[in-house]
C-alpha cells in the first residue's frame, strides 16, 4: 500500500541516513550486554535490555517501511508485529541456551 500522507513523510524523516545506519549496531551491542547480563546471573537487567531492544527494532523497522512509501499505520504495526516475532524467539533461544 503506497502512500505519501504527510504522517508517512513526518516518520519517514524521523531519523536522518547516518543515523538509520548505526541503528542496527547499537541493538546488537545493547543485545550483547543483555547475554552479558544473563552470564552474570542478572536475568532481570536482561530482560529490560531485550525490552528496550524490542522497541528500537520496533521503531527501526517502522520507520524503514515508512521510508519505503507503506503508510504510516501499516509501517507500525508491521514494525512491531515482526518485533514482536523476531524477540519473542530471541528471548525463546536465550533461555534455551541459558536455562533459564
Amino acid at each position: 500500500m503506497q502512500s505519501n500522507s504527510r504522517w508517512t513523510v513526518a516518520l519517514a524523516s524521523q531519523y536522518g541516513s547516518s543515523t538509520m545506519k548505526k541503528i542496527p549496531y547499537v541493538m546488537i551491542i545493547v543485545l550483547l550486554i543483555g547475554i552479558a547480563f544473563i552470564v552474570a546471573d542478572r536475568a532481570s537487567w536482561e530482560f529490560s535490555l531485550i525490552g528496550l531492544d524490542f522497541f528500537m527494532f520496533a521503531d527501526y523497522l517502522s520507520v524503514k517501511l515508512a521510508q519505503k512509501s507503506i503508510n504510516f499505520i501499516f509501517s507500525i504495526l508491521l514494525g512491531v508485529i515482526v518485533s514482536f516475532i523476531v524477540f519473542g524467539l530471541t528471548t525463546l533461544a536465550l533461555g534455551l541456551l541459558f536455562k533459564w
